[in-house]
């Protein structure tokens, strides 16, 4: 199934899967598995592989996977970013005056993007 990044269950958190081959007596084959889980998560997406393996007493492979397709979480924006403006030549703020901007995808734990950026300030202007 294909779940975004902030639905990706917590290591250890799907439940045991059970089996039997219906029979009863000496020819009952039956138990519980514990998933092992193996994460290719690279840039934010990828996949979460759980396996649920044993090998019966007949010496038969009982197996079963489940593949989770990760999305990659949502991009950041700008929080409240400026807008442009038209001004007048003495009202052209001196240099370092303009606060850093913050961002964030609104995201949580190892899906957040949120940081911060320092303007930069680039003049173009002819006396």
């Amino acid at each position: 199934m294909t779940i975004n990044c902030p639905d990706i269950p917590p290591a250890g958190s799907l439940p045991p899967l059970t089996y039997t081959n219906g029979s009863s007596g000496s020819c009952l084959i039956s138990g519980s598995l514990i998933p092992t889980r193996m994460e290719n998560i690279v840039n934010c997406a990828g996949t979460i592989t759980y396996t649920w393996q044993t090998t019966d007493y007949c010496n038969r492979t009982i197996s079963h996977t489940q593949v989770l397709t990760v999305l990659p979480p949502p991009v950041a924006v700008l929080n409240n970013p400026p807008a442009n403006m038209t001004i007048n030549c003495p009202d052209v703020p001196p240099a370092g005056v303009l606060p850093p901007l913050t961002y964030t995808n609104g995201s949580s734990g190892s899906c957040l993007i949120a940081g911060s950026l320092t303007p930069t300030r680039v003049d173009n202007i002819v006396l």
